[in-house]
């Protein structure tokens, strides 16, 4: 009896080791699947606001386009570009959860509906002829959409840096976890080993006893092999199990998640839409190197495609020589904005963008051109003009950092006039940007 009590000690040992290594791999995949939960709500949530806020900025331009020329074409692509503002808010509104976010999207919901309901005075009023209302109304407007969107950035922003405390969260729980695989493991060999010496102890014992209860005895023992054999195989199948090459190999938030799913596209949708908004919220210098703004051009590019699939194709040529130039920030995307929105979008298809880089000497030379409506030689001439009585067309107004903002600032930066040049003939527009040689090229400045 003091034989069997000592064999079954260890097989006790073993049974209860196999509960702790089942508890622990319940709790480890509950606490990844609710944080998996909570970073793919909170990527969905950032994915809307992106959508809300491209919306915002493109409805402010088609009001400005209608209360301008007052097109059919105009007031529907309004209606159109409304519903598809009221369809983002009422989203946020649905998945909208009691946490530390919930306050702030109720007020962007709420901003944006309001933004959509003065903008619905404006067009009644511009129907009426009521000249002083809709150009005063349309003044708010311009307020109301920069005020909004500048806030979906800001909330944007707090929600993508959170997503970099989950992703610390993640590497302890990873610490953690091979912190238990290793005292599993010493657990299960001391228990293997524990069960080894029993049976040769038993073994020994049986050997006093007659011939008969000895074979009982080995074929015993036979059995007790053959169950701790099954018993350690099904160790190492949990312990697999736990691997972390199963829960997570990637830490980059918006792709994880895509990644689980096996969806490339949507992997790559994400990694970009992260580019463009990062490189928007980076910093507050006010250049950068012309290397990173064709990158933000490119990945702006993509967001482009998949939202309007190939009704458009885009180009580029870049001589290699001038791309760690230094250029003011930002310079480049509000021209490509530009030619999309108030080029080519108008055409059905055969709309083109071409973006080419090319040095001379002194001057590097980037040119944007597409086949789209063009610009009148009054548009030009304003665009052109200093005087600040011509900046709210609206016309000119893409992104908050549109072409006019541009020019200035690229008049700032060069502390010249002559920054930029626009053609508009033979169905080619050609927007051109002058960047200047005395802010000299990283490699060529050394310690800049």
């Amino acid at each position: 009896m003091r034989s069997e009590r000592f064999l079954f000690r260890p097989v006790l040992l073993s049974l209860f080791t196999a509960v702790a290594v089942a508890a622990v791999w319940v709790y480890t995949s509950m606490s990844q699947n609710m944080l998996v939960n909570e970073m793919s709500g909170m990527l969905y949530k950032t994915n809307i606001m992106t959508q809300l806020y491209i919306e915002i900025n493109s409805m402010q331009d088609i009001l400005g386009e209608y209360i301008s020329v007052s097109s059919t074409d105009s007031r529907n692509a309004y209606y159109k570009s409304q519903k598809q503002i009221e369809k983002y808010s009422h989203i946020l509104s649905d998945i909208n959860k009691s946490d530390s976010y919930e306050v702030k999207i109720e007020n962007i919901c709420a901003m944006a509906d309001s933004y959509c309901e003065r903008c619905d005075e404006i067009i009644d009023a511009k129907i009426c002829m009521d000249t002083q209302s809709y150009l005063s109304g349309f003044n708010e407007t311009q307020q109301q959409s920069s005020i909004t969107v500048s806030y979906i950035k800001y909330v944007v922003a707090m929600m993508l840096e959170n997503a970099d405390k989950y992703k610390e969260i993640t590497a302890r729980k990873q610490a953690q976890n091979r912190l238990n695989y290793i005292i599993l493991a010493s657990s299960a060999a001391f228990v293997a080993v524990s069960v080894v010496i029993s049976v040769k102890k038993y073994t020994l014992d049986l050997k006093n006893k007659s011939e008969i209860e000895r074979q009982l005895h080995e074929q015993e023992i036979k059995t007790l092999k053959m169950e701790n054999a099954l018993h350690e195989s099904d160790l190492l199948a949990l312990q697999s199990q736990m691997n972390p090459h199963f829960i997570f190999n990637t830490i980059n938030i918006g792709a994880k998640l895509a990644m689980l799913n096996s969806d490339n596209e949507t992997c790559e949708y994400l990694e970009n839409a992260a580019d463009v908004f990062r490189y928007n919220l980076k910093g507050t210098n006010p250049d950068t190197t012309l290397r990173e703004e064709l990158e933000n051009v490119k990945a702006y590019i993509y967001i482009m495609k998949i939202r309007f699939g190939d009704l458009f194709s885009f180009s580029l040529q870049a001589d290699e020589s001038a791309l760690e130039c230094r250029v003011p920030r930002m310079s480049l995307q509000p021209l490509i904005e530009n030619a999309y929105i108030h080029g080519i979008s108008s055409l059905e298809s055969g709309g083109f963008i071409r973006l080419s880089v090319c040095r001379d000497d002194d001057v590097i030379t980037v040119q944007v051109a597409n086949n789209g409506k063009g610009m009148s030689s009054e548009i030009i001439r304003s665009i052109m003009c200093r005087s600040s009585d011509i900046k709210s067309t609206g016309k000119n107004h893409t992104t908050g950092l549109g072409l006019r903002n541009v020019i200035e600032r690229m008049r700032l930066f060069y502390n010249t006039d002559d920054v930029i040049s626009i053609d508009c003939s033979d169905g080619l527009t050609v927007i051109s940007l002058k960047y200047r040689k005395e802010n000299e090229c990283v490699q060529d400045t050394g310690s800049r």
